[in-house]
Parts: C-alpha cells; structure tokens; sequence
C-alpha cells in the first residue's frame, strides 16, 4: 500500500494561559501569556485507535482521562477496535494518527511495504501457558521429552504464542515434533483444553481470570521462560511523523505522565481507566497490580522490538526481508523523557524510566 497523504502541521505547546482579567505585567509575563493564548488556540485534533478490552492501552486511556493530552495540547479522540488488522487501514490512509496494539501485526505490515513506524510502547509480557489440573505435573519441565507429540492451542501473532515458541527453539527442542493449533481466540483454546483436543494452551492476559475460574492450571507464564519478550507498541505511519513530528513528542510526555500516575496512584488509575476499557473494576486492578505477570512502560525498547522481530523470523512467523530497526524512532521518546526531566530533575519515576531507555535502545 501506498501512503497517499499529508497531515496538516501545526506548532503545539503544552502551556495553557492560567491567568485572568487584564492586570498590569513585565514585558516577560505579557509575553509568555501571549504564548500561552497562542497555544492553547492551536490545540491539535488527534486520533488514536486501541483496544477498550484489554489493559494493554492503559497508557493511552489514562493519558486521554487524566487530561495529560489536553497538558500537552492535544485535542485526541479515542477510537474503540476489535481486531490490531483493523487499525491499519485507516493509519494508513490518515484518517487516524496513531495506533495502540500487538506487536507481530505491524510487523507483517511493514514487511508487505508499509512505512510505519514503531515510537514508544505499551505493554510486556502477559500470557500464560494453561493446562486441565490433572495433567500439570506432566509440564513441571517443558522440554522435548514433555512436548514431543503434543498439541498446543494458540491463535496467530500472539505474542505469547511467539515468545513460547523461541524459549523452546532456543532450549533444543524440535518445533516440528509439536503441533501448534491455530484456533480463533483464548476461549476457544480453552474449550479445546476441555474437549482434549489440545494438550496445552496458550492463553492471553485478558483472559486469565476466565480460565483459572474454569479450573484450567497455569504450567508457566510466558514471561518467566522470555522476560525480555514485549508485546503491544504504539506507531504511527512515517509520512504522519514527518508532517508534525512535534504533536508525537507531546503525545509521548503524556504518556509517561500517564506512567506515573499508574506507578503512584492505583485507585486513581483504575477509577480513570473504566471510562473507557471496559473491564470489570476488580479484574482491571488485578491485572495491573496484582497478577505480577505485566509491564506497563511507554518506552519503545528498540532493543528489545529487535529481539522479537528476529525470534519471529527464526520460527518462520515473519520473512525477515526487512531492516526492522529502521522502522523505530527513539528520538521522540528520548526528546520527551529529557523534557520531563528537566522539568522534574528530582523525580525518581522518571529518572528511573529515563535509565531503563538507555539501557534498552542500544542497536
């Protein structure tokens, strides 16, 4: 596909006028609050497409009703899909700016000619590999003497699915000794966990709950054989960045505002976050403070994206006929987190966060 279109650019500022009446003022002050009035004039429509059942845009929906957006200038409207293959059209043809979801989806766009670009992240880890109660002693070790001939239930370009299967290529064992059954979604894994036609599943963070309330036992999370694996990244289309690139800066500071928040208040995160994921309120605080098996980070962990792109190409899950690295843009980040730390030089979050990017955004 070819990227046919221009977003109109416009200077963005983060300031918003806060003072009131016509009171005498400094040659300084009067122009800073011309400034302020200017910006908050110019405030950016902005279009985002994510998931509203999965806590893997937290970040985004946090930063939209938190108001963070609004700091930073940026008018974002939020829009509700099913599928990761359903926001790539409309990215691509401009109508939306940015899209929140899985990793192994844009990577098949991009590898089709695609030109988006990969500029912070969302979510890690996540998934877990479930079993019938009565058959978890025989998974203690997942090896090639346990899962030579057996049978595992997953649905195509699941992260979990993809970390699985390099954790098991790396350890010696013969992929082709198993047989990966793609089915539709988690609850069809584990309707085929019930019937025996499968004799392991590996089954989304969404869902957790669901099968451990069915009875289905946890063999191991896919995060304690793969902790370095990610999973869902924020991009945008390189035509879009280039256009205005300052309205993607502003989007990331809000985004590590929005990490904080998460970080530092949970029953503001949570309350926030049910206007728009539509999770039941227990299982939303479960998932991001209590399961242990998440990360929630806006940083693109370039080195990392790179990892999983390789893994995926070793188990003939992508073609690798790209340079994947050139379709990842730290500079955004690593222009917002300096920002913000300039602005909060004691803030041991963001000094934190800003750390954790230099160490994985190395390649």
């Amino acid at each position: 596909m070819k990227l046919l279109y221009k977003l109109l650019g416009v200077g963005l500022a983060f300031a918003m006028l806060t003072g009131c009446g016509k009171n005498a003022t400094t040659p300084e002050n009067s122009q800073t609050e011309q400034a302020q009035s200017a910006a908050s004039n110019e405030k950016k429509d902005f279009e985002i497409a994510c998931s509203n059942t999965m806590v893997s845009n937290a970040l985004i929906a946090l930063s939209k009703y938190a108001g963070y957006y609004d700091e930073e200038g940026l008018n974002v409207n939020l829009t509700p899909l099913n599928t990761a293959a359903e926001q790539f059209p409309p990215l691509l043809t401009g109508k939306i700016n940015v899209a929140g979801g899985g990793a192994p989806a844009p990577i098949e766009f991009i590898e089709d000619g695609n030109d988006l670009v990969i500029i912070g992240g969302s979510m890690t880890a996540g998934s877990a590999i479930f079993c019938l109660p009565e058959r978890k002693d025989e998974f203690k070790e997942l090896n090639q003497e346990t899962l030579g001939g057996k049978k595992v239930g997953v649905y195509r370009l699941d992260t979990g699915d993809i970390a699985f299967r390099g954790y098991l290529k790396d350890h010696g064992v013969d992929l082709s000794t198993i047989e990966f059954i793609e089915l539709a979604n988690s609850n069809t894994i584990m309707e085929a966990l019930r019937k025996g036609t499968v004799d392991l599943g590996i089954i989304a963070l969404t869902f957790r709950v669901t099968a451990e309330e069915q009875g289905f036992a946890v063999v191991k999370h896919v995060d304690e054989l793969r902790p370095d694996f990610i999973c869902c990244r924020v991009l945008t289309t390189k035509n879009q960045l280039e256009s205005d690139r300052e309205s993607y800066v502003h989007l990331l500071r809000a985004h590590i505002k929005a990490y904080k928040l998460l970080k530092t208040d949970p029953d503001k995160t949570v309350e926030l976050l049910q206007n728009f994921i539509k999770i039941d309120e227990d299982v939303l605080r479960g998932q991001l403070y209590e399961y242990g098996h998440l990360g929630i980070n806006p940083q693109p962990a370039k080195d990392k994206f790179i990892d999983f792109y390789d893994t995926m190409v070793d188990i003939k899950y992508a073609k690798g006929n790209v340079n994947i690295a050139d379709y990842i843009d730290t500079s955004l980040f690593e222009e917002a987190i300096t920002q913000i730390l300039e602005e909060n030089p004691d803030d041991e979050i963001y000094k934190e966060l800003y750390e954790e990017f230099k160490a994985t955004n190395t390649k």
